[in-house]
């Protein structure tokens, strides 16, 4: 008697009844219970793995779903639109279906546009930004960037997105000495990618999250959308050749991950303009510079300064030579010390520093940006009361 003719003989004899069990294992060998078994054990295997392989796609696209939906709500909380009132934030629907290159997140947007995305899919090996150099045999240093261009500019570099808080062991700080003699302590390569691969990258799904602060000068003038191109490029450079970003490096196409077009939110930001202009002037070059008001957003302040000096030249490709260069950095020094120690008060009493960040130049009419970057949180735009700057107090109606 086979297997088959067996079990159907010993099935057709048991009754529906709460001891089934018990009658079937009764008439059964161990020999026999042991072969039973390990049919069954067997046909519950190949029964998950159909099942497995039926819902393979959606069980991949639910792992890399669940990794934007946690990294999209650490945005959120960045953010807290509701209870700060922050209008220009917005959210992109995420995909209902794996999804390859590029996908976005959040956007927000202060006049320029700070944009959340992920892309895959990127391996381990490839989660490397500029400080994680090799050294190659010659002397070379490689190392990878993710850049994004925005229609036809030149590529801006992209930041993996690293929410929440995060605490370095200390064997990841290094200290050493640069070139001028001064003592920097920086964050060690391996520390860095812990990090990364703990708060920016699901190896599951290989999906890495990227953040960009794309300047109002980079974005269309007409219209409320940008096209956005995305890929990852391997840098060679020799280290006495080594720029911030080294644009004349030599380097190669690594991963290309598409393009996608985004709307602009509309920037939600109170506008000032001072009453009278605050003068103040250079005591290395002949002319006046002028703090003739400022635009606060949610994130931090945007200083809007007329420098009335005919030869500095601050148009948008910098300075040509280095008494250019010079010219330049003395009037960078200069509206820093004015703008030093410079407050945005609050209703309920606390104060926003709104100083000592970089230069952002616009045009060639000699009227700059002055972006403080990032407050460490939020503000509610209802509840800015005054200004206080170079030793002037402005109330905010």
């Amino acid at each position: 008697m086979t297997d088959r003719e067996r079990f159907v003989k010993t099935f057709s004899h048991l009754h529906a009844s709460a001891h089934g069990t018990e009658e079937m294992t009764a008439m059964l060998s161990a020999h026999e219970r042991q072969q039973k078994a390990r049919l069954i054990r067997r046909a519950l295997t190949l029964a998950l793995a159909a099942v497995l392989l039926l819902g393979l796609g959606v069980t991949a696209y639910a792992v890399a779903d669940g990794f934007r939906q946690r990294q999209q709500e650490a945005v959120r909380e960045q953010y807290r639109p509701e209870k700060k009132h922050v209008e220009s934030y917005v959210e992109y629907e995420l995909a209902e279906e794996p999804q390859e290159g590029v996908a976005l997140l959040s956007a927000y947007s202060d006049g320029g546009l700070k944009l959340y995305f992920t892309v895959s899919p990127v391996e381990e090996e490839d989660v490397r930004d500029m400080p994680m150099k090799d050294t190659s045999a010659d002397g070379e240093e490689h190392f990878m960037l993710y850049l994004v261009s925005a229609d036809g500019h030149d590529g801006m570099l992209a930041s993996f997105y690293t929410p929440g808080e995060w605490e370095y062991r200390p064997e990841e700080y290094e200290t050493w000495i640069d070139e001028n003699g001064n003592e920097i302590t920086s964050i060690t390569a391996e520390g860095r990618l812990r990090r990364y691969l703990a708060q920016s990258y699901d190896a599951e799904s290989k999906t890495l999250t990227l953040c960009i602060g794309i300047p109002a000068s980079q974005l269309p003038e007409e219209g409320r959308e940008v096209t956005l191109h995305v890929a990852s490029y391997d840098y060679w450079e020799r280290p006495e050749e080594s720029h911030f970003l080294p644009t004349d490096a030599r380097h190669a196409l690594h991963q290309d991950f598409g393009s996608i077009t985004v709307t602009i939110p509309e920037p939600d930001i109170r506008r000032l303009d001072f009453p009278e202009p605050i003068v103040f002037t250079n005591p290395d070059y002949s002319g006046v510079g002028e703090i003739l008001g400022a635009d606060i957003s949610a994130t931090g302040i945007t200083w809007r300064i007329r420098v009335d000096d005919p030869d500095a030249h601050f148009a948008v490709e910098g300075p040509s030579g280095l008494d250019d260069y010079l010219r330049q950095f003395s009037w960078d020094l200069r509206i820093d010390e004015v703008l030093k120690g410079s407050v945005l008060r609050l209703a309920d009493g606390t104060e926003k520093d709104c100083w000592g960040f970089n230069t952002h130049y616009m045009g060639e009419d000699l009227i700059q940006e002055y972006p403080t970057g990032w407050w460490p949180d939020v503000i509610d735009l209802h509840e800015i009361r005054s200004l206080c700057v170079a030793g002037e107090v402005i109330e905010i109606p």
